[in-house]
């Protein structure tokens, strides 16, 4: 992956994902689906931080 970033979708649309033809892959809890994009670092623009950190614990 070198000279690329990775995204991850947040989002919850399927048809947004499936329309834009995002990686589908299991996520870290290993039970959910997530959708993630690669793309090369010229191509990325505009970078808005998503923090986690801010929410609270899942039950």
């Amino acid at each position: 992956m070198e000279g690329r970033i990775k995204g991850v979708y947040t989002g919850g649309s399927w048809g947004f994902a499936d329309g834009h033809q995002l990686d589908e892959e299991t996520a870290p809890d290993g039970t959910h689906t997530r959708y993630t994009v690669e793309a090369d670092l010229d191509s990325v623009t505009d970078l808005t931080p998503h923090r986690t950190d801010l929410l609270p614990p899942r039950h």
